[in-house]
């Protein structure tokens, strides 16, 4: 193509001499030289223009969302015939026997994807949604197969409106994905269940179908919905969203992210009961394999309090997190006692972050560890290097709600 051309030539002139190239490419096209190179000129200016526009727009969509341009934009790494999130190494559920959950999951987003529509990828929480739509972005992206992310996750219903017909104007191919960082679904009783209704985010999902069909936005819409976020949707609104469900409750799996994080090798007959329970879970079972490998490779690879906090748990994940969460900040003692005054101390922290949890994604610095250090210090409560990370870091949301 012309634009090949342009490539080549530009590489050769560097390499060559300008004298030198002009003559190949007079004895190549003669008199066409000329109009080639009017032409190379042209499509030039035309690229610089398109950039122009580009720059424009996503300068005007950056002050209220976010756009990935590359896979370490999604926190998605591509290395050594490897996936790494977040800098961990990936489970691939495909090898594990979940292909068939994996395939249908994929061919629902490219088909999106290729005619514009919309699909909604829902499952429980914590079981890996997420991971598996941003994976499978930050791969299309390497591809070049569009030129972007729009997030759209943490904006309210006028701000998505206002990016939808941003985007309806843009001359490049872009994706909306809307994968809410923590749907207010999330601040559940332990014991007692759902609060209230995630009001705001079925308005904005409602507002992103409504916009995408009334503005023919062609772009492609990718949701990412827990399971009860999208039961609470009305009729209408679902019957406007095709939807494919990841599935991924299978103890192989969950034994292999055990294992992963916790780099450990645990007794097999152990670690496959130990799966299995973690399989029973009411929802987050992928995420607690995570936890319970990360425990587990703290524990110096000891499984019996790992098999105490899912036994005791009962099968429910906030239970378990909750656990998970009390033993991270030191409020549970190695006798199971509770430490008051370092409950109501640490509730200070965990109120200053969370009005900011909504804006963050899992990964993001919430707050600076120097900060909290500091805290520490000031209160003068104990604290280990591993406990600052943690509270300085934005966690899954069913981390955070628990």
């Amino acid at each position: 193509s012309t634009l090949d051309r342009s490539s080549a030539a530009s590489d050769v002139y560097k390499r060559q001499g300008v004298d030198e190239v002009e003559k190949a490419l007079d004895a190549l096209f003669g008199s066409d030289y000329d109009k080639l190179r009017k032409e190379l000129e042209r499509v030039e200016e035309r690229l610089g223009e398109l950039k122009r526009k580009v720059d424009i727009l996503e300068k005007d969509l950056r002050m209220v969302s976010s756009i990935y341009r590359e896979p370490e934009d999604l926190d998605i790494e591509f290395r050594d015939g490897k996936i790494y999130v977040f800098g961990a190494p990936y489970v691939d559920p495909a090898q594990y026997g979940l292909e068939e959950s994996v395939r249908r999951v994929r061919e629902a987003l490219e088909s999106a994807v290729k005619e514009g529509k919309i699909v909604a990828v829902v499952g429980p929480r914590g079981v890996g949604k997420s991971t598996f739509v941003r994976i499978w972005l930050a791969d299309a992206l390497e591809k070049g197969l569009f030129a972007g992310v729009v997030d759209v996750g943490s904006l309210n219903k006028r701000e998505i409106s206002n990016v939808i017909r941003k985007v309806r104007k843009a001359s490049l191919s872009y994706i909306l994905l809307y994968d809410p960082s923590t749907p207010e679904f999330y601040r559940q009783s332990i014991t007692d269940g759902i609060l209230e209704e995630p009001r705001a985010e079925i308005s904005e999902v409602r507002s992103l179908v409504d916009c995408k069909h009334a503005y023919n936005v062609k772009a492609p819409v990718i949701l990412v919905l827990p399971q009860d976020l999208y039961d609470a949707l009305d009729k209408k609104v679902k019957e406007l969203i095709p939807v494919v469900v990841l599935e991924l409750k299978d103890a192989g799996f969950l034994a292999e992210v055990v294992k992963a994080y916790s780099g450990c090798q645990p007794e097999e007959a152990r670690l496959e009961a130990l799966a299995r329970k973690i399989a029973e879970f009411d929802e987050g079972y992928t995420l607690i394999a995570g936890i319970v490998g990360e425990e587990l490779g703290r524990g110096e690879c000891r499984l019996e309090e790992v098999e105490t906090m899912v036994e005791r748990a009962g099968g429910r994940a906030l239970v378990f997190i909750a656990e998970y969460v009390n033993r991270v900040l030191g409020v549970v003692g190695e006798g199971e006692e509770v430490n008051p005054a370092r409950v109501e101390k640490l509730t200070e922290v965990l109120a200053i972050r969370e009005p900011f949890v909504k804006y963050l994604r899992p990964g993001d610095a919430i707050m600076p560890t120097g900060l909290l250090e500091s805290w520490f210090g000031w209160e003068k409560l104990e604290y280990s290097g591993f406990m600052i990370r943690w509270l300085s870091t934005r966690h899954h949301g069913l981390v955070e709600s628990a």
